[in-house]
């Protein structure tokens, strides 16, 4: 998956923005989890249950949800890499 995280305007600070229709005719279970960057410090996340655990030096990102028929489930989030990350 290509273009899914942009630069914003402050340095240092990336979203990821994602939009999943899945056009199934039942129930979708969605599961995704994200490994941010280690160090990466967690902005905004546009939803209650992407949880968010520590794992060793780096956050990950998780989310368990199911998508009614024709449902949708929007994934958005910013981070911030700390000044001495590329």
């Amino acid at each position: 998956m290509v273009g899914l995280i942009h630069a914003e305007g402050e340095p240092g600070v990336f979203e990821y923005s994602m939009d999943h229709f899945p056009g199934y005719d039942g129930v979708t279970h969605r599961v995704e989890r994200h490994k941010l960057p280690a160090g990466a410090q967690l902005v905004w996340k546009n939803t209650a249950d992407l949880e968010e655990e520590k794992v060793g030096d780096h956050m990950e990102l998780h989310i368990d949800r199911r998508i009614p028929r024709a449902g949708h489930i929007e994934v958005r989030y910013r981070y911030r890499l700390s000044s001495d990350q590329p």
